[in-house]
């Protein structure tokens, strides 16, 4: 499990510096003419309204043919398609960094983002591909979980006030391509935790568990199962509350997986507690990014 972990976490590192331009040199060296030559700033017509289904997939047209791609902030890349998917729309392999293989796209367009002659990743993916943090980190984006919908605005658009009951903002890291926020669960101390919006459920890391959380949590040894994008050692029926700025974002969250969260970290340079999937936001309306900012509504 920890060589898949790592594998991904090495793919999406190598693509976030293709792409960004990230000064990433321990991962590959690009000169600034390469990098200016595999992203170009996307344009974006404000306020386009598209829905997602249940996976949070979203429609797109990829050198005009129809994409099902993940919107997917637990990948900090920017654009990866699934390999028999490029072969059917004709995209090749032109390149590659080691086993991480690169293709081109002369034109990309979802909810009003479009984007042209960008490098890609193909591999084997779960969907048509997925969309990245490095490009959704440049954009502003709201998601609303009532009728499914996703808005994308200008970088300097502020988002629109919506009318609600209750908002929490909740401080937001994407400096290494993850989204990463604070919370704490049940009665551990506060810590890093990546947002991953294209999968439902909660993933803890082993190193929040001991016996007793084993056994209060009602946690099950497995192999078979993967919670929020991650090979589980454990499946929990008992997970407590998750609390963001002191404030309960979950009140009983139920059921959850245990993973290895060493290869982020190693990536990240940081400790990470766990990954929090759609799911946990269900008492919200609104989840929106802004900047430096999650923010989410009733």
């Amino acid at each position: 499990m920890a060589n898949n972990l790592a594998k991904y976490a090495l793919t999406a590192g190598l693509l976030g510096v293709l792409l960004s331009c990230a000064p990433r040199k321990d991962l590959v060296d690009l000169t600034l003419k390469e990098c200016q030559q595999n992203y170009k700033k996307p344009e974006l017509n404000s306020g386009e309204k598209i829905r997602f289904n249940y996976n949070m997939t979203v429609p797109a047209k990829v050198n005009g043919k129809l994409a099902n791609l993940a919107f997917d902030t637990g990948n900090p890349g920017h654009i990866i398609l699934d390999s028999a998917y490029a072969e059917s729309i004709g995209i090749n392999v032109s390149d590659s960094i080691g086993k991480i293989k690169i293709g081109r796209v002369n034109n990309l367009k979802v909810g009003g983002v479009e984007l042209g002659d960008i490098a890609v990743v193909i591999r084997p993916w779960y969907h048509d591909g997925s969309l990245g943090m490095d490009l959704l980190k440049r954009i502003n984006w709201t998601i609303d979980l009532n009728d499914s919908t996703i808005t994308f605005y200008n970088k300097n658009t502020p988002l629109p006030k919506e009318k609600t009951k209750d908002t929490l903002t909740i401080s937001a890291n994407t400096d290494k391509g993850y989204l990463v926020i604070d919370a704490s669960l049940g009665n551990h101390e506060q810590g890093k935790w990546i947002v991953d919006l294209a999968h439902r459920g909660i993933s803890l890391d082993t190193k929040l568990m001991n016996e007793n959380n084993l056994k209060e949590y009602n946690c099950k040894p497995t192999s078979l199962v993967t919670v929020g994008g991650l090979r589980s050692n454990y499946t929990c029926n008992n997970l407590p509350q998750l609390k963001v700025r002191g404030r309960t974002l979950l009140d009983d969250i139920g059921f959850g997986g245990v993973a290895d969260f060493s290869p982020f970290e190693t990536h990240l340079k940081e400790t990470i507690q766990g990954q929090l999937g759609v799911g946990i936001f269900k008492d919200y309306k609104y989840i929106s990014f802004s900047g430096d900012k999650l923010i989410i509504q009733k």
